[in-house]
């Protein structure tokens, strides 16, 4: 059954719940109905209209997606959601979270503030917007919300994670750790504030600090792909080049359309002296997005380590 009928026939269930109702409570009136037995009649009305009215059920099934990483189906379900309730903010920030896993800036861009202007103090739609300018590697614009969404709801642990991200972004370590430190505190069972934290430690010269972190992360998480890639990182810097292409490989494995591990094992095999898979790997990026073939940019793009960043250069220009 095709999302559209299944949100005709939803339509009409709930239209059919309201005619339900409507004949309880006559019935209730002429007394043809008992009071106890048009309680729980309405009650049991009630949850199946609230269970299945078509933007729950389409926002149920989207999160069940999203969840399990299956992000168009998750798509097809949160569009079914906008479609069905327009002015609901919540559905737009869902779709703008599942759009932005796929990639796609601009539609969940749109999202974003099409559910700030439905909902202007919600917090949480500057923390998206927020985040997907990160993701297009924009922290200049990404601080002003993700300050303003900390200004909205001061506890929101996602949001002052997403701040203190975009301190590490612009390379404000000294205000990114107490943001994270704020985030490990309030969620400490969220694996990637751990992962995040990890960075900054690192980019601080704190090896042993940021090794516990990104171990955390994977103990809380075994399927954290960012994660194993930091780790990798934290090898490779300590020039464990076999634990750095392991962890690379097992990070570019659980999430192979993201490039950071890419570039993570084409810089790996560099360093081992291993030329022609080095040179593959950064092909495969240069593939993806012919920016990659200026190392300024991806240098820049993929926040690589001042310790790396001679071995880009050197793959994107060989002598």
């Amino acid at each position: 059954m095709g999302s559209n009928t299944r949100r005709y026939l939803l339509e009409l269930l709930s239209h059919v719940t309201a005619v339900a109702i409507a004949l309880v409570l006559l019935g209730m009136v002429f007394d043809l109905i008992s009071f106890k037995l048009a309680i729980v009649i309405l009650i049991l009305i009630g949850i199946v209209g609230v269970w299945y009215t078509p933007v729950n059920y389409f926002y149920r099934r989207g999160a069940r997606h999203f969840k399990r990483n299956e992000f168009q189906k998750a798509l097809a379900e949160f569009d079914q959601c906008v479609m069905s309730k327009k002015n609901w903010a919540r559905g737009r920030l869902a779709r703008a979270r599942t759009l932005l896993e796929l990639q796609d800036y601009a539609g969940a861009m749109a999202d974003a503030d099409e559910a700030m202007r439905l909902k202007p103090k919600y917090y949480e739609c500057y923390t998206i917007r927020a985040f997907i300018y990160l993701q297009m590697d924009d922290p200049t614009n990404a601080m002003p919300d993700a300050i303003k969404a900390v200004e909205l709801k001061p506890k929101a642990a996602l949001s002052i994670n997403i701040r203190g991200i975009t301190y590490l972004k612009l390379g404000d370590y000294e205000r990114a750790v107490p943001d994270l430190d704020e985030s490990v505190r309030r969620q400490p069972k969220n694996p990637v504030i751990y992962s995040n934290r990890g960075i900054v430690h690192q980019r601080m010269g704190n090896a042993a600090a940021a090794l516990a972190d990104f171990e955390k992360a994977i103990q809380l998480d075994p399927k954290l792909a960012s994660a194993y890639n930091n780790l990798a990182e934290y090898y490779l810097l300590q020039n464990d080049l076999g634990m750095a292409l392991a962890n690379f490989q097992k990070a570019n494995e659980l999430k192979p359309t993201v490039d950071a591990p890419i570039a993570g094992l084409a810089i790996t095999h560099f360093q081992m002296g291993n030329l022609l898979p080095a040179k593959n790997f950064w092909q495969l990026l240069v593939e993806r997005d012919e920016r990659y073939m200026d190392a300024e940019w991806a240098t820049q793009h993929l926040q690589i380590h001042p310790d790396m960043q001679t071995t880009v250069r050197q793959l994107v220009n060989p002598s």
